[in-house]
């Protein structure tokens, strides 16, 4: 999973975007529902192959993301596309839901 951040936001998700999926796992090192969710996003990763690149984006590290991206809870899974994001999910979500934003 590749780590997102202020530095390489734009050319690791917004231009890749343009020819492939890439979703975004926002969390923060605190948050406990974040942790339960990372074999979750795991799992979603391993099934979705090369379907999407996956990420993750550390909000306190980066704050202008979260504010940027409307971040209002953690954990917030977003798949962007186009150079947009398409979707989002957040809180306690299972695979299925994960894999259900590729599809956006």
């Amino acid at each position: 999973m590749k780590i997102f951040d202020n530095a390489n936001f734009d050319k690791e998700v917004i231009e890749l975007s343009k020819t492939k999926l890439v979703f975004v796992d926002f969390y923060a090192p605190w948050c406990g529902t974040c942790k339960l969710m990372e074999e979750v996003v795991k799992e979603a990763e391993m099934l979705a192959g090369d379907k999407a690149v996956f990420g993750q984006a550390d909000i306190d590290a980066n704050p202008e993301l979260m504010d940027k991206y409307e971040v209002l809870s953690l954990p917030t899974f977003k798949i962007f596309k186009d150079g947009q994001a398409v979707g989002t999910l957040s809180g306690i979500k299972s695979k299925e839901d994960l894999l259900g934003l590729l599809e956006k």
